[in-house]
Order: structure tokens, then C-alpha cells, then sequence
């Protein structure tokens, strides 16, 4: 008789129940690929379910043990759907980002946990619970990328709109605020470009989201961009394709070339601020060297080869005041960016943001764990020096109109036409703009419904 395994993906119940976020949009939700690739772990005499929150809400699956996930945002539903299992005397392992950065917490609500990449340790886990002898703690240690199997994508739902692909691990920019590197490292880990392209070509959506947090990271992996581009062209393989990167990845034209006839349609791109004080303050290093002006250069460059930019950018940090916040706002208008994604700098759990503000005592949800499900990059989290914290919440009322208003949303598409020549390119730029646009919005009223219920501690 197979034993059964229920992997389950949560979400924040928060912005869920207020259709914000990812959770509002069916376009902008993505694959839980590390549960698809815990599912290939396990042994082929278990059955594994996947409980995916994404498109319906947890309803009770019977399991023999269960997996569950969590980012910190979700960490509190996570431990809800872990409660309802432990009740009936099922046991809960947990892993994920925001397990491994608080393992004491998280071990309060599972039975057992991971902490880093689960992928060494999954199947001693597995012989372990069929031993009966079951760890509190499974140490992970770092991957292997060529030595795993494809995600068991037959598990995921047949309504995402983006199938998902995972190249490398890890980012060597350390920036304060960023998980990334406390979690994978920040020595980058490449799978070879074969075992991409043979990947790829096993996945249904035409669609495709390069997971990756840094796909190019130093600029000495260009070249294997390039190869995987080379590729993707050269095996015919019909995809149209989006991915994270730097400013990095617009200063080598043979790199956007081959992007662009591999079809690349968006690159999303953290650029935070344009100012050096509030660059420095969030460590963004390379965005430092780079300077304003030839940011607005590559943003053209990118363009040129039909490719649309998602210019991510921050409120918040030290060195924020309403001038430089409006003067940002102003510099965002401008820009050659034609996607605009806006949020509050957030200090999450085992960054050296999150450390140094629970060290001065500014931080203003600390009822954890319940509070976490505030740490979604759209609440004010935490007293800013230059700035109260209600004067930061208030400037998005003028941000947002400034920058969402239907006349900026609909002149960016059109620069977007005009400066790509590219239909596809454009479209795609305008509705991850509109889906920013109402999560924005919705978040701040959100977020002002809090104030009302006197919900948050400010």
C-alpha cells in the first residue's frame, strides 16, 4: 500500500481575502517549483498530492505526512494549514525561505524542518519518517543543479498562465535588504545550458518565467546567457520568455540581440532609487556605479531590441524624505522604464536590514508569528530616520496618483510602442503595468483599512 505525501503551497490570507497581490491576478501567479521538484524526490511507492492555495483554498487532504512551504508573508497560513494536521496526529515538515531563517519559530508548528535547500537531505528525511525515526532538524546543504530532476510538472495546475524554469542559484550582489544571498548564497550555481534547453521543451505553457533572482549575475556569466539564448534559437524552441536581471544584462548588445530572437519579452529589473544616499543605505552597488544617466541609456538600449523593461523601484529607506521621495516619483515619469513596480524597503528575517532594525528597535509589527503576514512589500514595516513612518504611508497617496494615473499608464504604453516597434513586447509591458496598477491600489486602501480598525501598532 503506497504511503501518501501532501506538499502544500499557501498563501497570504490577508491579501487574499482583499484580492492583492499575486493572488489577484491568474497571469502573475507562479509555479511552486521547489514543491514540483520535492515531489520528483520522493520514492516512486509514495503518492504525492500538491495543495495549491494559488487557485483554490486549502481544503483537507488525508496524508501520511505532509510538506508545507512558507515565505514569510505566508508563514502564518502555513503554520494554520501545519495545526490542522498535527490535530489529527499527522506529521508536518516545513521548509522554504522563511523557515530557515526562524527555525525556533517554525519548529513551535512542524514536527520537523528544513533548513536551506531540501534537496541533499529529502530522501534521508523520507527514510527516516519510514523508520520511524523522524529528526526535528534536516541541515540542507547546497545543491548540485545538474544532479536533479525536472519538477513533477503534472502536479501544477493547468491554469498557470507562465510555466516556470529555474537556471542557477544564489546572487553575488548582497543587497541589505535581499534574502536571496542569506538563503542560496551568494556564490551563483549555473545548471548547464543542454539541460535547460531540454527542460524547456518538456514544458506546455508557451510562456516563459526564468526564475531566477539574478540570471546573469556577474558579468562574466554573459556568456553563458548568450549560450542558452544560442540555443533556444538554434533547437527552434517557440517561447516567449521573461526573467530577472540587472542593469548588467543591457551593456552587452550580442546578449539583448540574441535575447530578443530568443524571445525575450521583458526583463524585470531592480533599480530602487536614483539617488547615491538611498542606493547606499540599501547597499545596491552596482546601481551605484552605474549613475542615472546611462540607467535612462540601457533602458533605450533594452528597448531598441524590442525588449520592455519592469523598472522595480523603493520607498523607505534612511535616507527618504518627501522631497526625494517626489523628486523620485518625478524621475520614474521620466524614464524609459515601461513597467513600474513600486514597494516599501521591508525588513525580512535573516537579511542585515531586518538585524539592524530589530537591533535599534525600529521595527513596528513584532507580534510574531501572526505579524509576518504584514511583510508583503506593500505595508509600512518599519520607522524610517528621515521620515515618520505615517508620513511615509501617506506619500503613496500622491505617489501612486502620480504614477498609476490612467494618462502616465497609457503614455508609457504608447513610448513603449514607439520605442520597441515591438506589438508583443508592448503588450506585455502594459498588463504587468495595469496588474501593478490595481495591486498598488489596493494595497494602500488596504493598508489605510488597518489604520481605521486600528489594526497597526504605528
Amino acid at each position: 500500500m503506497k504511503r501518501c505525501l501532501a506538499l502544500v503551497n499557501p498563501i497570504n490570507q490577508l491579501f487574499y481575502k482583499n484580492r492583492i497581490g499575486l493572488t489577484a491576478n491568474r497571469a502573475t501567479k507562479f509555479q511552486p517549483l521547489g514543491l514540483g521538484m520535492i515531489a520528483s524526490l520522493t520514492p516512486k511507492n509514495w503518492e504525492v498530492k500538491l495543495i495549491d492555495e494559488n487557485f483554490s483554498p486549502f481544503q483537507y487532504e488525508d496524508a501520511d505526512l505532509v510538506g508545507i512551504t512558507a515565505f514569510t508573508a505566508t508563514a502564518p497560513r502555513a503554520y494554520e494549514i501545519a495545526n490542522i494536521y498535527r490535530k489529527k496526529n499527522i506529521p508536518v515538515v516545513m521548509g522554504g525561505f522563511h523557515i530557515s531563517m526562524c527555525p525556533d519559530e517554525a519548529l513551535q508548528f512542524a514536527d520537523s524542518i528544513v533548513i536551506g535547500e531540501a534537496e541533499n537531505v529529502w530522501q534521508n528525511l523520507i527514510n527516516d519518517f519510514e523508520n520511524g525515526t523522524l529528526k526535528k532538524i534536516y541541515q540542507g546543504t547546497p545543491a548540485d543543479l545538474n544532479k536533479l530532476p525536472n519538477p513533477r510538472r503534472e502536479l501544477f495546475s493547468d491554469e498557470y498562465v507562465f510555466g516556470s524554469i529555474e537556471t542557477s542559484r544564489g546572487c553575488p550582489m548582497d543587497c541589505k535588504f535581499c534574502s536571496v544571498s542569506a538563503f542560496y548564497g551568494r556564490v551563483q550555481r549555473f545548471r548547464q545550458v543542454a539541460e535547460i534547453l531540454k527542460e524547456l521543451k518538456t514544458i506546455p505553457q508557451k510562456r516563459i518565467f526564468f526564475v531566477d533572482d539574478n540570471i546573469i549575475g556577474y558579468t562574466s556569466a554573459k556568456e553563458r546567457s548568450k549560450d542558452l539564448c544560442r540555443g533556444i534559437i538554434e533547437q527552434n524552441i517557440k517561447k516567449e520568455w521573461w526573467c530577472q536581471t540587472t542593469l548588467a544584462f543591457g551593456e552587452d548588445e550580442e546578449l539583448l540581440c540574441l535575447a530578443a530572437k530568443s524571445g525575450c519579452k521583458l526583463l524585470f529589473i531592480g533599480i530602487e532609487a536614483f539617488d547615491v544616499p538611498a542606493l547606499r543605505s540599501i547597499n545596491k552597488r552596482l546601481n551605484l556605479k552605474t549613475g542615472t544617466q546611462k540607467m535612462e541609456t540601457i533602458f533605450r538600449r533594452i528597448n531598441g531590441y524590442g525588449i520592455g523593461v519592469i523598472g522595480a523601484f523603493m520607498f523607505g529607506m534612511d535616507t527618504d524624505t518627501l522631497r526625494t521621495i517626489k523628486e523620485r516619483t518625478e524621475h520614474i515619469l521620466k524614464s524609459n522604464a515601461n513597467a513600474i513596480q513600486i514597494t516599501y524597503l521591508t525588513p525580512l528575517p535573516g537579511t542585515k536590514l531586518f538585524e539592524e532594525l530589530l537591533t535599534e528597535g525600529r521595527i513596528i509589527y513584532t507580534r510574531f508569528p501572526e505579524d509576518w503576514e504584514h511583510y508583503t512589500f506593500a505595508e509600512v514595516t518599519y520607522h524610517p530616520l528621515s521620515i515618520t513612518s505615517t508620513e511615509l504611508e501617506h506619500t503613496r497617496k500622491y505617489v501612486v496618483r502620480k504614477i498609476y494615473n490612467w494618462a502616465a499608464v497609457f503614455k508609457k504604453f504608447f513610448r513603449t510602442i514607439w520605442t520597441t516597434k515591438n506589438s508583443i513586447s508592448s503588450l506585455w509591458a502594459l498588463a504587468f503595468h495595469l496588474f501593478l496598477r490595481q495591486a498598488t491600489i489596493r494595497s494602500y486602501r488596504l493598508s489605510l483599512k488597518l489604520k481605521n480598525l486600528n489594526k497597526s501598532p504605528d
